[in-house]
């Protein structure tokens, strides 16, 4: 198998040799660039600056849907959340009761949905905000008027529910006080700090990043990369707050009796694997998921010490994505996701074991984010936030028992009336009896254009892919074919991460021969970008084959330093490494796996230009491969961008990073360069890397050499 792939192919020369011949003939007036800017609709910052809804919440009486209306904002370089309130039957317009206050980003830089609480009674809503450094209950009529804090904690609250009927108010605080947390910073900062296994080497030891509203030191805790606050392996706590009849609250909270549970669904003693579990509202019952991706299935039991559990053995309940309780039935609406990402509703009946199928969507019922916290069930209906390739979020309703849906919230209408191109679903064979499934953006044109590609995951609206990295509507509009591929499942029996990142360049070699022999794309111009897995499978893709002719990544990758530095004895990083991906140490050249696997020992299958733009989270991880690619005259970029985590979170960062993946995927795909004087050193710096790569003393002696007559770029 690696025998097969162990040289650069004559055909990957050629393609190379036609870039640059193509690069140096246009610099020197030989043929014209092109010079068209991308056609006025869509442009990056409105991307950036799309409304996302969250936080979908129906009343217990049916009447309302409360959700978060959460919006970037470049110009102050942050994200404006507000809450709204709506009626369901939609005769009325969705109107703003409170301030959402700043996000609350976790440990990869994402903000878990924030769900709110009704009262029994329907006249309040209860939610989480954070305002003034600090993370407390807050509360709002639902007819609107001034909202006003419940908790005033030392410390940050967590979580929260409303118990015995709405008269009391049981919230989680973080086990160290904020003041607390500020003090053990300062005291690591003055003594210095001792790295041990809690300490993540590859980012800044001092307040590297924000949390809950402030600069903050952050600690890895758990499995993998988990993170927490310092003082963060500290004890959660219980507090109890009194709600009087009517507006009145004690400001006084106490201690929970002994066996109250922020989550009665947390531990299930039926089975150890569960995950999403959630309460049926009015009894014990509890549904919840087992597996993952394609094989996770539905599960219900009695109460949470139940020793027995019930699985739905219908044949649709497969590939199950998120499961709620019918309001006062014995009944769980569960959704599931098909093969071409379609999302589809479903209500299965308990007692009669019948699952009947209530409505698809054109795309995501749950905003592409993944999960039900999207999705709110009532009696008669679910409030679901809808999304597909080609239509923003927007907040609909859905009737249980018809299945119609009908729209009520659209905050994305004008963007998406300027939307050029319409995403269509595609699949296609990858050769070993298995399909690919994705999403398709074609520009018109009377010739094979570029094609950009992004492999992982792709419900939703295409917006930047997994991480929002590449502004794939800009792109297309631009003239580069789109085409984002999910990720072809493996079988169960399949541990090796290479098996999959060789399934992930099966499912893009057969896309781009597929696309070429409709006459739809330009085989020799197709780029590739990736977030996480998603940059792992675009390596392996550039290392074992000649199908790329740019490059763009967000993430580090697996290379000996990622071993070195998360190998403190303690973590199990090493473990999972060597279970997942089959390397065991010392990592180097003469060890076949790391040869095959890490592009930091692969900088010779390295032959075309990569752009680096990651989080200063995990940039260092990437600095061996980018030396490397320096030093053999490869063309090569990184920027860092400084108090980002996995995903980067900051409007002014997200609208830099779309910005510089569209110039740079137009430059070596179609040879354009953006007129914008300010951006002609970024020009001039590739002009560079582009001469250099083919002056490569270090190349193959025909890598640069000119074929045919027609410059590959010319068009």
């Amino acid at each position: 198998m690696w025998e097969s792939v162990g040289r650069l192919s004559g055909r990957r020369r050629a393609v190379t040799a036609a870039i640059c011949a193509a690069g140096l003939l246009a610099a020197s007036g030989a043929w014209g660039r092109s010079s068209t800017p991308a056609p006025a609709g869509l442009t990056n910052r409105d991307l950036v600056e799309m409304v996302e809804i969250s936080g979908v919440s129906l009343s217990p009486d049916g009447r309302y849907v409360a959700f978060r209306r959460e919006q970037p904002d470049i110009a102050r370089n942050g994200l404006v959340q507000e809450w709204f309130v709506a009626s369901v039957d939609g005769t009325a317009p969705p109107r703003r009761i409170a301030d959402g206050g700043g996000p609350i980003w976790n440990g990869a830089g994402v903000q878990d949905p924030e769900m709110p609480v009704w009262s029994p009674d329907s006249q309040w809503l209860y939610y989480r905000s954070l305002a003034d450094q600090q993370v407390q209950i807050w509360r709002v009529r639902s007819s609107g008027g001034s909202a006003e804090q419940v908790s005033r904690d030392a410390a940050d609250v967590t979580r929260f529910r409303l118990v015995e009927h709405g008269t009391r108010l049981l919230y989680e605080v973080e086990g160290a006080d904020r003041e607390a947390v500020a003090a053990a910073e300062r005291a690591e900062y003055d003594s210095g700090i001792l790295i041990d296994r809690t300490v993540d080497i590859g980012q800044n030891l001092y307040r590297s990043v924000e949390i809950n509203g402030r600069m903050a030191t952050e600690r890895l805790s758990g499995t993998w990369f988990s993170r927490r606050p310092l003082l963060g392996n500290r004890s959660n706590r219980l507090r109890i707050i009194e709600l009087a009849p009517g507006a009145g609250f004690s400001t006084s909270p106490t201690e929970p009796d002994a066996g109250e549970s922020i989550d009665p669904a947390a531990r299930l003693a039926a089975n150890a694997a569960a995950r999403s579990a959630v309460q049926r509202e009015s009894g014990p019952e509890i549904a919840f998921l087992i597996g993952n991706g394609a094989e996770t299935e539905l599960y219900w039991t009695p109460t949470s010490h139940s020793p027995t559990s019930t699985r739905c053995s219908l044949d649709r309940c497969r590939n199950v994505v998120a499961a709620r309780w019918r309001a006062s039935r014995r009944e769980i609406i569960f959704t599931t996701r098909d093969r071409s990402g379609a999302q589809i509703l479903f209500v299965w009946d308990i007692d009669r074991n019948v699952a009947r199928r209530v409505h698809r969507a054109v795309g995501s019922l749950d905003g592409g984010v993944g999960s039900f916290s999207s999705c709110s069930v009532g009696e008669m209906v679910a409030a679901c936030i809808a999304a597909a390739g080609s239509s923003p979020p927007r907040l609909v309703v859905v009737s249980l028992e018809t299945g119609r849906s009908r729209v009520l919230f659209d905050p994305n209408r004008g963007l998406a009336s300027r939307i050029q191109i319409a995403a269509e679903p595609i699949s296609w064979p990858i050769g070993d009896g298995r399909r690919a499934f994705g999403q398709l953006l074609l520009p018109q044109s009377s010739r094979p254009v570029p094609l950009f590609i992004s492999y992982y995951t792709c419900p939703g609206f295409l917006k930047g892919a997994l991480g929002d990295e590449w502004p794939l509507h800009t792109m297309a509009a631009a003239g580069i074919a789109v085409l984002c591929i999910n990720k072809v499942p493996e079988p169960r029996s399949v541990t090796n991460q290479a098996q999959d990142y060789e399934t992930g360049l099966k499912a893009v070699r057969s896309a781009v021969r597929l696309l070429s022999a409709r006459g739809t794309v330009d085989p020799r111009r197709v780029g590739m970008g990736g977030l996480s897995f998603g940059s792992e499978v675009t390596m392996w893709v550039t290392m074992y084959s000649d199908i790329l002719a740019a490059v763009s990544l967000a993430s580090p990758q697996i290379d000996p330093i990622y071993y070195d530095i998360n190998g403190i004895p303690g973590r199990d990083v090493r473990e999972r490494i060597a279970r997942n991906w089959g390397l065991t140490g010392p990592p180097s050249t003469e060890n076949e796996a790391w040869r095959q696997r890490s592009p930091a020992l692969n900088i010779d299958r390295i032959s075309v230009p990569l752009l680096m733009q990651l989080p200063e989270q995990e940039y260092l991880l990437a600095v061996p491969l980018y030396v490397g690619l320096l030093n053999a005259g490869k063309a090569a970029e990184m920027y860092a961008f400084p108090d980002e985590r996995h995903l980067k979170a900051q409007p002014r960062h997200r609208l830099a990073v779309y910005d510089r993946n569209l110039d740079w995927f137009r430059f070596w795909l179609q040879d354009f360069e953006d007129p914008d004087p300010a951006k002609a050193e970024q020009y001039a710096r590739w002009r560079r890397l582009r001469e250099g790569q083919c002056r490569n003393p270090t190349s193959l002696p025909d890598y640069c050499q000119v074929v045919g007559t027609r410059p590959l770029l010319a068009h």
